[in-house]
């Protein structure tokens, strides 16, 4: 997107005294018109953005509040509940449901995250968060995999282990498989809705990312579940 695309010519910091609301509305000014939602939230302290990445201070910005940004239909930057639109599509039992065939790779997978800062007195500060459950906890037999971040905005050791909790929380929450729907156009479905997929033994819920609808009488929809829903809780 043009938001992705326009990267901060200077590192980005965030504005004294501002809300969810207003940084978003300061970031994405000049680009993009901002839609009538509402977040009075408080920036928090811990906040850092990733100096340049203008799209990624909007989307930590966004999780503060529980929203997920997006841009509507009358092409402004609107904001849905990162839980979703809240309206369900039941998929027809015609349409061809396509999940990718089970795999595993540690490429690019951390089990805990750890940021570092400076005091003004020039004091090393640190933060971590670790993964508590599962395969992946810290560990186990995942191993220890950390993620490291400089962020010299925080100022104090509980800053940097809350931005490590958060940088752990969006790790998780991107723990998901995709999966495409292909079947007829329904005009009514929206990114963000909950597409509901019938299965022998139980109902699937996944969140719907895209949806390309051509020339012809289908369209296709790209739609994201947890892994642990299809596949189950791991050991």
């Amino acid at each position: 997107s043009q938001i992705a695309d326009e990267r901060a010519t200077t590192p980005l910091v965030p504005a004294a005294g501002a809300t969810v609301r207003s940084e978003i509305v300061r970031l994405a000014a000049g680009i993009v018109p901002v839609s009538d939602w509402v977040a009075p939230q408080p920036v928090p302290a811990s906040i850092a953005y990733d100096d340049h990445d203008r799209l990624g201070a909007i989307l930590q910005l966004a999780s503060v509040a529980g929203l997920v940004p997006v841009i509507n239909r009358a092409g402004a930057l609107g904001m849905i509940p990162a839980t979703g639109s809240g309206d369900r599509w039941i998929v027809p039992m015609d349409a061809q449901v396509t999940v990718p065939a089970r795999g595993g790779s540690r490429a690019g997978v951390v089990n805990g995250h750890i940021v570092t800062s400076e005091s003004e007195v020039q004091q090393p500060l640190r933060g971590q968060a670790l993964e508590g459950a599962g395969p992946l906890r810290w560990g186990g037999p995942f191993g220890r995999v950390p993620g490291f971040a400089h962020q010299p905005v925080l100022a104090t050791n509980a800053a940097c282990a809350a931005s490590a909790a958060t940088l752990q929380r969006a790790a998780q929450a991107s723990r998901r498989i995709e999966l495409t729907i292909e079947a007829v156009a329904d005009p009514s479905v929206d990114v963000l809705d909950t597409a509901v997929i019938e299965t022998l033994d139980r109902p699937i819920e996944a969140l719907i990312t895209a949806i390309s609808i051509g020339l012809g009488p289908s369209m296709v929809v790209t739609a994201t579940v947890p892994l642990e829903v299809l596949y189950g809780p791991a050991a």
